[in-house]
């Protein structure tokens, strides 16, 4: 409560008073709740400022001084403007902050045309009335986030025409009317984050043609439908965070050709939008950071030459990044690939195209190796890669010395090792040559027994290769030998145990060239024994006959051996109207006992090759044993065939 309130004070009066000749200003601090008010004349064109803060005030004062050009009253217990105001016609700064007020009520502003900051928030306000700010013409900044606000009346802000910067957010708005932020042409900034939007207000912010940043983010927006910002074609930074979108049309941003920032942070993006982005050709700065991302693939970023800047951290699925992935992305100076726990590797030249990178960040990701030829060392000033679980080998050398370098012009963080456990904890600076056995002589001769392993296996294959081609080339001589052997026999035994039909090869035999047709041969057993009284069974007859069947098959086909063939067949004597194997003269053959030809052998031939023999008959069990009459041999026009089988 006022107790009593000075009509006019000088500053030397004052207790607590703190002139401030930099800034032409005079502060006002009350003491519990006892006001204090400075009306001074003498201080002239100095801005008059009256805190009062945290003062339990339950209603905005009105004996102040009416020059008075800044109020701060935040932290009270106001809870309505009424007609207040209506005294300080010069005021150019109000702060009611961190109030009771549940309402603007109507005009309550109509004297503060020469008001330029008003700051509501943190009350209760619910609904922006139309007639609520009329009177603010020159009003740049308002600020009514962290109230309740869930509707906007159209024209509620008419006639704010030098507003450039609007923060509704925090407040309970869920979609906003064509007509809801109309009349703001120079409107700059517009800040609608923590709301209750399913969408974006591309109808409300048809009509903001001046609008430079736009912030949605902390929404409920689950997809960027296409040409969603159709209406703020100037837009230069666009903030997306903390929403749901999960989807975003390959025509979202292609209106916005001048953005230059954007950020879509904490969203369900399975996958870099690319098409979408290839839209924005002056884009320098984009952060994809809290999404679902599970690789960066083969230019993501197409089309993005201006590119400066790209944050992809926090990303739990990311897990490759493509060797051509920054392609476009020639320009680019800062890199984030930071708490990515399933990177383990990146493709040795994924960041070769990256020559003007300054800052590379890799915090605790998941690589275990880092070799020079993964990052453009170049023009790069910082590089950040401590919590990786790094193994501790050789091919980090290069990384301790960078970071044991004090000339060198890199900052790097403090990396610690990770494996192998005997050097777990190790700072990476420590390491150095001798740390992980790096010895330089130990490496060439490493490198000299590899290559003499590699040069025995190569000589150890070759020696194999060169014995088995050995081996069938000996196989395939012996085959070939034998065939020879075989000679004028043609098609014997096929691979796989198949026979052919054979055909005697046409070969005169004494002056005889008849050839004879053969049925398909048959594999028969030895020639058939003769019987002890069988009247040819003499011992010299039978052995030297039997030797001649086994090896000359055209033995078969002179009369004198049928009886052998056929024991069964009873004949004394068989005349043959036949040519004689021995010459071409024809003559009646009879066959003599055997008592009488014993003496002399008949002069037949003998074949090759040996340990073959020939029947005649019909093949199968009963072959050689014919039990019908002896035919006579036509050769002119025998119809008889012969059956040659070979065993």
């Amino acid at each position: 409560m006022l107790t009593s309130i000075p009509r006019e004070i000088s500053t030397s009066d004052l207790p607590g008073e703190r002139p401030d000749v930099a800034w032409h200003t005079v502060h006002s601090e009350p003491e519990n709740t006892q006001l204090r008010v400075l009306v001074p004349d003498s201080l002239g064109t100095h801005t008059l400022t009256v805190n009062c803060e945290n003062v339990s005030l339950e209603v905005v004062p009105i004996l102040l001084n009416p020059r008075v050009q800044t109020i701060l009253l935040t932290r009270n217990k106001i809870r309505a403007l009424s007609q207040s105001l209506v005294f300080y016609s010069d005021l150019r700064k109000l702060d009611i902050s961190d109030n009771e007020i549940d309402s603007l009520g109507r005009k309550n502003f109509k004297e503060q045309e020469n008001l330029t900051e008003l700051r509501v928030s943190n009350n209760s306000i619910k609904v922006v009335e139309g007639t609520s700010l009329q009177g603010l013409v020159g009003v740049k900044m308002l600020y009514l986030d962290n109230n309740q606000i869930s509707h906007i009346e159209d024209g509620a802000f008419r006639g704010l025409v030098n507003l450039r910067e609007l923060n509704l957010s925090k407040n309970k708005i869920k979609s906003l009317s064509e007509n809801s932020l109309n009349a703001l042409p120079n409107l700059r900034t517009l800040n609608l984050s923590g709301n209750k939007l399913g969408s974006v207000p591309s109808v409300g912010l048809s009509n903001l043609t001046s609008l430079l940043e736009l912030d949605l983010s902390d929404n409920q927006i689950s997809q960027v439908p296409g040409r969603a910002f159709g209406g703020v074609t100037s837009l230069a930074r666009l903030v997306l965070d903390k929403n749901n979108i999960s989807e975003v049309s390959p025509t979202a941003f292609s209106s916005l050709c001048e953005l230059r920032r954007l950020s879509i942070i904490d969203n369900r993006l399975q996958q870099v939008p690319s098409t979408a982005l290839s839209a924005l050709p002056e884009l320098q700065e984009l952060q994809l950071s809290g999404n679902l991302l599970e690789s960066l693939p083969e230019d993501c970023f197409k089309g993005l030459t201006s590119l400066l800047s790209v944050t992809v951290s926090r990303c739990p699925r990311l897990s490759a990044v493509s060797s051509e992935a920054f392609l476009s992305t020639g320009a680019l100076k800062t890199l984030v690939l930071s708490h990515n726990p399933r990177l383990a590797s990146l493709p040795p030249a994924a960041l070769a195209s990256l020559l003007n990178l300054r800052h590379l960040d890799l915090t605790a990701c998941g690589l275990l190796y880092l070799t020079p030829t993964q990052l453009p060392l170049q023009q790069l000033k910082s590089l950040r890669v401590a919590g990786n679980p790094l193994h501790c080998n050789c091919s980090l050398v290069w990384l301790s010395k960078l970071t044991a370098n004090p000339n060198t012009s890199v900052i790097v963080d403090q990396p610690a090792c990770a494996s192998p456990p005997a050097l777990y904890g190790v700072s990476v600076r420590e390491l150095g040559d001798g740390g992980v056995g790096c010895d330089g002589r130990l490496g060439m001769w490493t490198i000299v027994i590899c290559v003499g392993v590699a040069l025995l296996g190569l000589a150890i294959i070759a020696i194999f290769l060169a014995c088995r081609w050995r081996r069938k080339r000996k196989k395939r001589r012996k085959r070939d030998s034998q065939d020879k052997t075989i000679g004028m026999w043609d098609d014997m035994w096929r691979p796989g145990n198949h026979i052919s039909t054979t055909h005697l090869p046409p070969l005169p035999t004494n002056g005889d060239s008849t050839l004879y047709p053969l049925t398909t041969p048959t594999r028969l057993g030895p020639p058939p024994r003769l019987p002890p009284d069988h009247p040819l069974h003499h011992l010299n007859y039978h052995h030297h006959h039997q030797g001649c069947l086994q090896q000359c098959p055209y033995a078969a086909l002179h009369p004198v051996y049928h009886p052998l063939l056929h024991p069964d067949h009873n004949s004394t004597q068989t005349t043959l109207d036949t040519p004689t194997l021995y010459g071409d003269s024809r003559q009646d053959y009879t066959p003599t006992h055997a008592s009488t030809i014993t003496s002399q052998e008949p002069p037949l031939p003998l074949c090759d090759p040996p340990h073959w023999y020939a029947t005649i008959g019909g093949g199968g069990d009963d072959s050689g044993r014919e039990s019908r009459p002896l035919t006579p041999l036509d050769l002119t026009n025998s119809p008889r065939k012969v059956p040659v089988t070979y065993v």
